[in-house]
């Protein structure tokens, strides 16, 4: 109950200092981490994980202490730092401290702590620094690696059944078909409808000629409707 009281009120002020004195490097000599990521994250450069996916994480506690008069380490929470790669000693972004347990670490005992991170950051090279925070003796202090891991951020690969991708790809395709039925409906169907008009549009028919009719009048020189009936009997048969 002490613990988890002193505790929350280190959380409360935002930061946790190394305990001062010489019990704080004796600490640092006595109390052995090993963080460890699982084998598919590590890399010839470092640890690559991947943003927005929950990575676990095991890190064991050795309590280098004689098992006999020695006293245990209790575990109470994690936390840590992602610094930036061109300056190691800039703080990108805190890690979130994360309480765990009490676990207690018994004299020349071993303890496994599962652990797990989940990052949303630019992807790039970086340097990840962890912070535990314990106590001993009725003392409370924060303990640091020494040294920094190498950490590379990638972004998750794009997968077709994604929501997201998804639903881009509808709207996406939506909007395609309307601004084409749009375009389609205005420009394009007017232009057939002229040329469908001009090639049903009928040509002219062209009138034949009226026969002329002979005028036999015309072709004797004379009209004959006057001239007396006996005289053309006479005329006819003189030829």
């Amino acid at each position: 109950m002490k613990l988890a009281s002193i505790l929350s009120s280190f959380l409360a002020l935002g930061s946790v200092a190394f305990a001062a004195g010489e019990s704080a490097t004796e600490n640092k000599e006595v109390l052995k981490v090993d963080v460890q990521f699982p084998d598919e994250y590590i890399k010839d450069y470092g640890v690559e994980l991947i943003n927005d996916v929950e990575t676990p994480v095991k890190i064991y506690f050795t309590n280098g202490m004689p098992a006999e008069g020695g006293l245990p380490f209790v575990l109470a929470a994690v936390g840590g730092s992602v610094f930036e790669k061109e300056n190691p000693d800039k703080v990108f972004t805190n890690l979130t401290i994360a309480k765990i347990g009490p676990v207690s670490i018994g004299p020349g005992e071993t303890k496994l702590v599962t652990h797990s991170l989940k990052f949303n950051l630019p992807p790039k090279e970086f340097n990840l620094g962890f912070v535990f925070y314990l106590q001993h003796d009725e003392e409370f202090f924060s303990f640091k690696l020494d040294q920094k891991m190498p950490l590379f951020i990638a972004d998750p690969p794009i997968s077709s059944f994604d929501p997201r991708l998804i639903l881009v790809q509808i709207i996406t395709g939506v909007t395609v078909g309307f601004i084409g039925y749009f375009l389609t409906k205005t420009y394009v169907a007017p232009v057939f409808d002229r040329l469908g008009d001009k090639k049903k549009k009928p040509a002219p028919v062209k009138k034949a000629a009226a026969p002329v009719e002979k005028d036999e009048a015309a072709s004797s020189g004379y009209d004959e409707s006057w001239i007396p009936e006996h005289h053309l009997k006479t005329r006819s048969s003189k030829k």
